[in-house]
């Protein structure tokens, strides 16, 4: 048994599972209850604790450090475990995604350190801060492909349609290819050609197949997105409206193209120029490892 548990964990659990406990949060129910449970957290019912996987308590007991991920249900779920009233544990409740869509951090006690992905966020709340982490397990061994497309984009809507249509006349002007998957989410409110949700295996394979990664983050943002994550690993290329990421130590204008910053006319040259490595010391700070680490906890 490892000494972290992470609750929450939605996404590449298997990889999760190799650095720290994984847990279900909530009970295992059938599709006709699911609406019902929302309105719960919805309108913060009480008897919440009625969702909540019921070995929650336990898998709390049998761990040091209690990592949870923020989401608005889940800082409901902070309130429940508060009620069991530990007093040797720690107890971590991890923004990785902006604040101002979740909870606000004024709503977790005192109980709980607030840690976030975005220094901003960081800044403005008073939090502590961490970076976004990948898996080496994912890139390892490098696979050889064939180059399908200049440009790719993958992820949900999010308010972002109209900024990637901009952008694709744009790269249609300076003849370079480009794919975007982009998948129907709360946000979209015009009629498009989106696309199905995909395996990561999919996305990953695209990457492979793929000179440059395009990453957009949500107005406001400013931490790491897993498109960042997967640009540094696979060493592909970025193009990013995230002006921000020129205080990260990785950050290099041979391989990230920042929109409103560097002028559209040198995207050609950007495109045409090799990629420049970053050093492995770089990259490993921001693995799972490191990022445990920061914490300043062990994963054994």
């Amino acid at each position: 048994m490892k000494e972290i548990l992470f609750l929450g964990v939605t996404q590449f659990v298997d990889q999760h599972i190799k650095y720290v406990d994984v847990n279900n949060l909530y009970k295992p129910i059938p599709k006709i209850l699911k609406p019902i449970r929302k309105i719960f957290f919805d309108f913060n019912l009480p008897f919440k604790s009625i969702w909540v996987n019921k070995n929650l308590y336990n898998d709390i007991q049998n761990h040091k450090t209690i990592i949870l991920s923020a989401t608005q249900y889940n800082q409901r779920v902070s309130k429940i475990i508060d009620t069991y009233h530990f007093k040797d544990k720690r107890f971590i409740f991890w923004y990785w995604n902006p604040v101002d869509k979740i909870a606000l951090p004024k709503t977790i006690s005192k109980n709980w350190e607030v840690w976030a992905f975005d220094k901003k966020d960081c800044e403005r709340y008073n939090l502590c801060y961490n970076n976004t982490y990948y898996f080496n397990e994912f890139v390892q061994p490098a696979l050889k492909s064939v180059l399908k497309q200049d440009i790719l984009f993958v992820g949900q809507d999010k308010d972002r349609l109209g900024t990637l249509i901009n952008l694709s006349k744009e790269f249609k002007q300076y003849q370079l290819s480009y794919y975007f998957h982009i998948v129907k989410d709360q946000t979209s409110k015009v009629k498009y050609d989106y696309k199905e949700k995909i395996s990561y295996q999919t996305i990953l394979d695209l990457i492979q197949s793929s000179r440059v990664l395009l990453d957009i983050v949500q107005e406001g943002q400013t931490g790491l997105t897993q498109r960042i994550m997967e640009g540094l690993f696979f060493g592909k290329k970025i193009i990013t409206n995230n002006k921000e990421i020129v205080r990260y130590n990785f950050y290099d204008p041979k391989n990230i193209f920042i929109l409103d910053v560097d002028s559209i006319e040198n995207l050609q040259q950007f495109m045409a120029e090799s990629y420049h490595p970053v050093s492995c010391d770089i990259i490993n700070e921001y693995t799972i490892s490191s990022w445990l680490l920061n914490f300043n906890v062990n994963n054994e």
